[in-house]
């Protein structure tokens, strides 16, 4: 079984089509040793947090069902031109019929990750690409193949919904809603692009929150961060917010402090936090890669909700990324009101 699961509101998506057919090499590679072999044309081409080498390596590491990485490498006339980046994992499946659900399944399965693709391939070469990730299936022993999340503007999807040549087969999952937003080149733009009346309601806010705290301490986090403090801050905020309830967002655990560590010592990793009267009660982090912003986690207290502090929190955020000379907010996937409404 092979599976295309679409992504559709990836405005971000930049064209990735050469007029110039190639014949590719495709060989796959399952081993630290072989990926390690990729790092410098890796690490000169990743641009998706998902795909950066050193935090990929620290996933597979920490992911119990893994059974190895898998990463594809196209190459043209010997030179590498494209990477795509997954894993070979045995997972338990629980099929379901209606209301009756079977007993679960066991199955190794190929994921090529959201962002899986570094580099470009036109028309053709995709083709092939899809061709070999199907054959995968056999000589990898896998029951199924899945290209998570791949955005409605990319080549791969292109091919893979014409169901022409090597591409035959693959199947559309459900469309994610994935948000993502411009950035203007002036701090405060999303102020002066308010109407009148959002504007008075945006400052009105503003003004509760001094009014209602003495102390009021907003914090960037962008270099030399200390990973350990800031986790312990985030937690105590994270621990009180609706999304630990779903099972989700930030957690001080070892698991997040190791990527987080990750993200900081490549440079990417960028937070903003806020206190009130010497109370952590706020944050928001994620990681730059290149012009883009790519959103991870974010949470505050709930007795705050009235003073909208998720919503000062993210005009803070923006205006720090714009002076950074960010031009693109990725929200992630996933269909909260908060994404809609920026």
């Amino acid at each position: 079984m092979d599976l295309m699961q679409s992504d559709v509101h990836d405005a971000t998506a930049r064209p990735d089509v050469d007029t110039k057919p190639r014949r590719l090499e495709a060989r796959v590679h399952t081993s630290v040793e072989d990926l390690e072999s990729l790092r410098p044309w890796w690490t000169a081409h990743q641009t998706h947090p998902n795909t950066d080498l050193d935090y990929f390596l620290l996933v597979c590491r920490q992911t119990p069902q893994l059974l190895s990485p898998l990463v594809i490498s196209l190459r043209e006339g010997g030179d590498l031109v494209a990477l795509l980046v997954g894993r070979l994992e045995r997972l338990t499946v629980k099929p379901r019929i209606a209301y009756l659900r079977l007993p679960g399944v066991t199955v190794n399965r190929i994921t090529i990750l959201h962002g899986g693709l570094i580099g470009a391939l036109d028309e053709a070469a995709a083709a092939q690409a899809l061709g070999f990730a199907r054959s995968l299936l056999q000589t990898q022993r896998a029951d199924s193949v899945l290209f998570n999340l791949v955005s409605h503007e990319s080549t791969l999807w292109r091919v893979a919904q014409r169901g022409t040549g090597h591409a035959a087969g693959f199947a559309t999952a459900r469309p994610i809603e994935h948000w993502v937003m411009k950035l203007e080149a002036e701090p405060g733009f999303l102020v002066r692009h308010m109407k009148s009346k959002h504007r008075s309601w945006y400052k009105r806010k503003q003004r509760e929150v001094v009014t209602e705290f003495a102390e009021i301490t907003w914090t960037w986090h962008a270099a030399d961060i200390d990973v350990p403090a800031l986790c312990q801050e985030m937690e105590s905020v994270a621990a009180q917010t609706y999304q630990r309830g779903l099972g989700a967002g930030f957690r001080d655990d070892a698991v997040h402090r190791a990527r987080l560590e990750k993200y900081a010592r490549g440079g990417h990793l960028r937070c903003i936090t806020l206190r009130l009267n010497g109370q952590p009660s706020g944050f928001w982090y994620g990681t730059v890669y290149g012009d883009a912003f790519h959103s991870m986690a974010t949470g505050y207290l709930p007795a705050l909700a009235k003073l909208e502090i998720g919503t000062q929190m993210f005009m803070a955020l923006v205006d720090h990324l714009v002076q950074e000379k960010v031009t693109c907010f990725d929200f992630g996937l996933g269909d909260a009101h908060y994404k809609q409404r920026f």
